[in-house]
C-alpha cells in the first residue's frame, strides 16, 4: 500500500528548525501535500524574516502558539536525536504534530506510526512494525515485519533490518547498516556506516564493523560528528 496524505487547501505546515535537515523535510512534505503552505520556525534570530528553501522563516518556536490555525500541522526538522526529543518535550503545541511521508514510501497494513515522524522516499515499513514518536526513517530504509523503532530513533538511508528487531530510543543507525532479525539496538547507541549487526548492542555504545562489535561508550563528540 502506498503511503498517502490528504491535501487540505489553505492549511499550513510548520517546520521547526531551519538547519540542514529542514531541506529533506520540506522536500518530502511538498511532494506529499503540495497544496499545504510550508513555513519555517527557528530560534536563531538571524534567520527570522528570511527565506530558506523557498519558504519563510517567521520567528522562533514559541511564536507557533500565536500563529497556528486549526488545520495546521507541525514537524520538528532537527537531525540530532536528543535535540529533537528535547524540543518535543518542552514545547506544547496547540495543533497536531504531522507525520511527513513521501508518496513513494510504503507503509504496510498492520504497521503503526506515532507522531512527528519523517518517512523519506522509497522507505518501507513492513506489516506489524511500530515506529515511535519523533523518529526518522530515511531514504530507502527497510524496516521488516514486527519490528519496533522507538521514540527519537534515526534510521539512515539504506538501512535494512530483518524481522522482529528492536531499535531503542534515540538510537542512530548510519548509512547502509544491516541488522539481522530479532536483534536489539540499545537506547542511545550509535551504529557506524555499513555495519552488519549480528548480536545485540548495549545502550549508549558505539559499534561498527563486519560483523559489528562494540568499540566503546558513545561520547558527546560522536554525536557532534554525526550532526
Amino acid at each position: 500500500m502506498m503511503a498517502t496524505l490528504s491535501k487540505p487547501a489553505g492549511s499550513r505546515g510548520w517546520i521547526l528548525g531551519a538547519g540542514a535537515h529542514r531541506r529533506e523535510v520540506a522536500a518530502v512534505w511538498s511532494r506529499a501535500e503540495p497544496e499545504r503552505e510550508l513555513i519555517f520556525l527557528d530560534d536563531n534570530a538571524a534567520l527570522w524574516d528570511t527565506e530558506v528553501s523557498g519558504c519563510k522563516v517567521m520567528g522562533g518556536f514559541e511564536t507557533l502558539a500565536d500563529l497556528a490555525r486549526p488545520d495546521d500541522k507541525a514537524i520538528i526538522a532537527i537531525g540530532n536525536n536528543y535535540n529533537r526529543i528535547d524540543i518535543a518535550q518542552r514545547f506544547t503545541l496547540l495543533i497536531p504534530w504531522g507525520n511527513v511521508i513521501d508518496p513513494s514510501a510504503v507503509v504496510m497494513p498492520g504497521s503503526t506510526l506515532g507522531i512527528d515522524i519523517l518517512i523519506a522516499p522509497q522507505a518501507v515499513i513492513a506489516t506489524g512494525t511500530r515506529i515511535g514518536d519523533h523518529a526518522i526513517v530515511n531514504t530507502g530504509a527497510i524496516i521488516e515485519h514486527d519490528s519496533v523503532v522507538e521514540e527519537g530513533a534515526s534510521i539512515s538511508p539504506g538501512v535494512c533490518t530483518g524481522g522482529r528487531v528492536h531499535i531503542g530510543r534515540n538510537a542512530f543507525l548510519a548509512i547502509g547498516v544491516t541488522l539481522v532479525g530479532r536483534r536489539r539496538i540499545g537506547d542511545g547507541a550509535i551504529i557506524g556506516a555499513g555495519a552488519v549487526v549480528t548480536t545485540d548492542i548495549p545502550p549508549g555504545t558505539l559499534a561498527y564493523g563486519v560483523p559489528a562489535r562494540v568499540i566503546r561508550e558513545a561520547s558527546a563528540n560522536d554525536w557532534k560528528r554525526l550532526f
